[in-house]
């Protein structure tokens, strides 16, 4: 019966009967007499099906919620040997945020592949609601919580968001009379969602633990922060982002943060992938990324 408790827990991991029997070499009907056989055994119904998916019981997820820790301890023992073993070989499929990666990632990626030369890695730099298991992702660094319950999530790391300009900028234009008028009355670039609409409400943060609220959209709404960076640097925009990402602008002067008082909101990253992915690879690569923001948390002072 544990074989099959198990592989319960898989199919709740996966979601799909197809998939999990693919993964187990064994055909879907065979997969479904082993679960029909399981519910008999136990006297309750685990899963609801119909012809395209399926949706658990409560007496399903009761014992999801009872064996899934251990799949994902067997796993994890299985791993730990096999990282103690022959050199880590395979290909990975990664989603990794373009502007947190530019510093946090994306410098110390050259080196992972050159201590683990049998590794293939595809990275794409995306800033986007994405489906790990419909786009065949592995894992990826995310700036939302994942609609997919099948999913693991670990924070990652958090940053205050703020505005910045250059000299040039305020030379042209002057400042702001207030951080109210930053929409309003000058050229800021604003936040431009998933489904392609411009936000527009803003709840800023001011030091004391004050918090306002603003409304209104910018004439300029963009993306990626990187992006805004730039459109900073030429001196005709007030862009939104991040210390970590405008350090080397902001140490140099050739940017500086206007209201540093107010922060315009927190935004959190997170390491995600589905709860039936692991592999030594995919711990390997973990790992990495872990090391890497623990190296924001710990920077290497010269």
């Amino acid at each position: 019966m544990l074989d099959d408790i198990l592989l319960f827990v898989h199919l709740v991991n996966i979601g799909n009967y197809s998939q999990t029997a693919n993964k187990f070499h064994i055909s879907q009907p065979t997969l479904s007499r082993k679960i029909a056989q399981l519910e008999q055994k136990l006297g309750v119904q685990l899963i609801k099906r119909n012809t395209r998916n399926f949706e658990i019981t409560s007496a399903g997820h009761k014992l999801y919620q009872g064996f899934s820790g251990q799949v994902d301890h067997y796993n994890k023992v299985i791993n730990s040997l096999k990282l103690d073993g022959e050199s880590i070989r395979g290909t990975l499929n990664v989603s990794l945020p373009p502007a947190l990666s530019t510093y946090a990632i994306t410098p110390y990626i050259g080196e992972f592949m050159q201590k683990n030369p049998e590794v293939e890695l595809n990275i794409a730099y995306q800033n986007r609601e994405i489906d790990l298991v419909r786009e065949k992702i592995d894992l990826a660094v995310i700036s939302y919580i994942p609609k997919q319950q099948t999913t693991k999530i670990k924070l990652l790391h958090s940053v205050k968001l703020y505005i910045y300009c250059s000299p040039e900028y305020i030379e042209r234009y002057g400042l702001p009379k207030s951080i109210h008028d930053c929409i309003s009355m000058h050229l800021t670039t604003g936040a431009l969602r998933e489904s392609r609409t411009p936000a527009r409400d803003y709840y800023l943060h001011h030091e004391s633990g004050e918090v306002s609220h603003l409304s209104g959209s910018s004439r300029l709404n963009i993306s990626n922060s990187i992006q805004g960076k730039f459109m900073a640097l030429n001196g005709h925009v007030i862009a939104g982002g991040w210390d970590e990402l405008y350090a080397e602008e902001l140490a140099s002067g050739q940017l500086i943060k206007i209201y540093p008082e107010y922060n315009w909101g927190m935004l959190s990253f997170y390491l995600v992938r589905l709860a039936n992915s692991e592999s030594v690879l995919t711990d390997l690569f973990i790992q990495f990324i872990e090391e890497c923001f623990a190296r924001l948390k710990n920077p290497v002072t010269e």
